[in-house]
């Protein structure tokens, strides 16, 4: 819509005057602006980029297909109401793996140990199983196998330092009173995983498993009345 205004311009003066715009619709909008004067013309056209107002939202859905039963399958979704015309947008990703949309940033999870003989594990285990997965999948990225292998060097020295004296693991050592049964248990368990990569001493694995052996062997107490 074409809009005029009309003002007087001094001789090599010059002057401003607001056209307010109402956009209608998103996107390059074109608009054009020519000065006409009894003595000469000019004439410039540009575009204003319009976005839609607010705060972008999304929603997903998903579908899994059965390859071997079947290979076409169908989701049904409507836009909220109150949404701007021309912003809505919509994608569709096919991933050939069931985990395929929880992976991505898997590096992330590669972290350097650290903290007492329990926090040491939760940033030890993570290397392990990313690793594993990956090298499941395929070839592995070298500087991301060089990085999460270096952790676990370096997460499983760390570790030892939380080894009591009869094969054990707590929290800090022979500082405790005792070994924990169940952070021994999943020190053996992510160290043996962790063998491809990382050269695990025998002695630390064999130690800790006869511990916990011992443990399931020992008679229980009766709880007192």
């Amino acid at each position: 819509m074409a809009s005029v205004r009309r003002l007087l311009v001094e001789p090599e003066g010059g002057a401003t005057v607001l056209v307010p715009i109402r956009p209608l619709v998103l996107g390059d909008v074109p608009i054009a602006v020519k000065a006409v004067s009894s003595a000469a013309a000019d004439f410039v056209r540009t575009t204003v980029l319009v976005k839609a107002e607010g705060r972008p939202q999304s929603f997903s859905s998903s579908l899994l297909l059965d390859l071997p039963a079947s290979r076409s399958g169908s989701v049904a979704f409507r836009f909220p109401a109150g949404v701007v015309d021309g912003s809505q947008r919509v994608s569709v990703t096919a991933i050939g793996d069931l985990l395929g949309p929880s992976i991505s940033g898997l590096d992330s999870l590669v972290q350097m140990p650290f903290g007492c003989g329990e926090q040491n594990m939760i940033h030890f285990a993570p290397n392990v199983y990313v690793l594993r997965y990956l090298s499941a999948r395929g070839p592995l990225d070298p500087a991301l196998q060089n990085r999460a292998t270096d952790y676990m060097l370096k997460g499983y020295e760390r570790q030892l330092s939380y080894q009591r004296a009869d094969g054990s693991f707590s929290a800090f050592g022979q500082q405790d009173s005792s070994g924990s049964t169940w952070l021994t248990a999943f020190v053996l368990r992510c160290l043996l995983q962790a063998r491809p990569w990382v050269g695990v001493d025998g002695r630390v694995l064999e130690s800790a498993a006869a511990w916990l052996a011992a443990q399931r062997a020992a008679p229980r107490r009766s709880p007192e009345p």
